[in-house]
């Protein structure tokens, strides 16, 4: 089953792989240079599953081997239960965390909201930006809206457009995006 799932591993940028499951299907999602691919929130929760199901029929094993071996020791099925728990809540955590980021539409950890906001300031024809507003759509679909003020100089809303859409992509992997430019 990990297997099929997509076995939780990544070699290099060039192996990569998707295992697909029909037209353009994919298990890793993600684009950029500035953002990592990430797997799909489903498939890292059915991968934990799994090997957390692994885990635990090894448990049941050693602790129904030692109780019949030693029918005396009740405690040892008291102790796999409460060990695997612990592990369960340890390794489901940042999972919890990411879910619940992607459900708040918090800006994701890896985009510094000032500094990108200074970046679309610093581009050609734009003189101001306000209404940024930059969420997580999925782990690694990031969505952005904001309004921009033109430069007085700048005739052509569509090329500022442009610019800044580049300028997303490039720079972070955003791209969905919607920006109202607002010429004087």
């Amino acid at each position: 089953m990990a297997i099929w799932l997509g076995h939780g591993h990544n070699h290099d940028q060039d192996h990569l792989h998707s295992h697909e499951c029909g037209e353009n299907a994919s298990l890793v999602s993600g684009s950029g240079e500035g953002v990592k691919a990430r797997k799909n929130l489903n498939l890292v929760a059915a991968n934990l599953h799994v090997w957390a199901d692994l885990l635990q029929s090894f448990g049941v094993l050693f602790g129904g081997a030692v109780i019949w071996i030693r029918p005396d020791w009740l405690i040892v099925d008291l102790i796999c239960t409460f060990g695997f728990s612990v592990l369960v809540l340890c390794t489901t955590r940042r999972l919890l965390v990411r879910v619940v980021d992607v459900l708040m539409e918090s800006a994701p950890d890896e985009i510094d909201v000032v500094a990108l906001e200074r970046g679309l300031k610093s581009l050609e024809g734009v003189c101001d930006v306000h209404d940024l507003h930059v969420w997580a759509i999925s782990v690694g679909r990031v969505a952005l809206s904001c309004h921009v003020m033109a430069a007085p100089d700048a005739v052509d809303a569509g090329d500022i457009h442009l610019r800044i859409r580049d300028y997303l992509e490039e720079k972070y992997g955003i791209s969905h995006v919607t920006v109202q430019v607002e010429l004087d």
